[in-house]
């Protein structure tokens, strides 16, 4: 199949289609109608123009005058024209009406967007701030390691001292029992 020929077999379900995503995503609740695949005013002029067709055909063959077969030939010429053009109006319908829906959706994937970025700003708050408390606790950590050792070597030191504050003692209580 050429492109052409795959467009025009495509365009009217894949407008249809595209008509009923947008309407089945939509979270704005925006109403809309499904287009029919041929609407009443397509019908009257498909069935107009087969009317003028026939009417022409039948005037060209009763009739053999040159301005009857010229006005038959452009009758049966813009007939089909004019249901073609009716086709192509309600087509044009049906994208203006997915223009919007697909319009409302962008409108709100940029509120998502929006709301995400302002999460991403909170988040680079939030780690900034723990980044704070992490070397806050690294700085304590450190900082107690230290400490722990240096309480350790003050008890040591302090029962030393202790041990020989009673040594003292005692050999003072014996001096003053020998004088």
């Amino acid at each position: 199949m050429t492109k052409s020929n795959e467009e025009e077999n495509c365009s009217d379900s894949d407008l249809e289609r595209a008509l009923d995503g947008s309407l089945a995503s939509s979270k704005k609740g925006v109403k809309s109608k499904m287009i029919p695949s041929s609407t009443l005013a397509e019908k009257v002029t498909a069935t107009i123009a087969c009317g003028a067709v026939a009417t022409a055909a039948c005037t060209m063959f009763l009739e053999a005058g040159t301005a009857v077969v010229v006005a038959s030939v452009l009758s049966a010429i813009i007939a089909p024209y004019a249901a073609y053009q009716q086709r192509q109006l309600t087509e044009v319908k049906g994208l203006q009406e997915l223009h919007g829906n697909l319009q409302n959706q962008v409108d709100e994937l940029e509120d998502h967007n929006d709301d995400l970025n302002a999460a991403v700003d909170d988040l680079g708050e939030t780690i900034s701030g723990l980044q704070f408390v992490e070397t806050a606790l690294s700085t304590i950590t450190e900082t107690s390691g230290k400490s722990i050792t240096q309480f350790s070597e003050q008890v040591s030191e302090n029962k030393s001292i202790n041990d020989d504050m009673t040594k003292n003692l005692r050999q003072n209580v014996l001096q003053n029992l020998v004088t």
